[in-house]
């Protein structure tokens, strides 16, 4: 299923799954927390729209 076909809150229960998880490997690879969730954020939104 494509993110164009699936309704827009369909991401949520996913990301409750995995989001603390990226973030966890986002932080090991950033300065700060604020860094790491805009990494997250920015490959979230990338592959959400694919």
């Amino acid at each position: 299923m494509s993110a164009s076909s699936s309704s827009a809150s369909d991401w949520r229960p996913w990301f409750d799954t995995y989001g603390a998880r990226l973030l966890l490997v986002a932080r090991q690879w950033t300065r700060s927390g604020a860094d790491a969730e805009d990494v997250v954020q920015e490959a979230f939104v990338r592959f959400w729209r694919q």
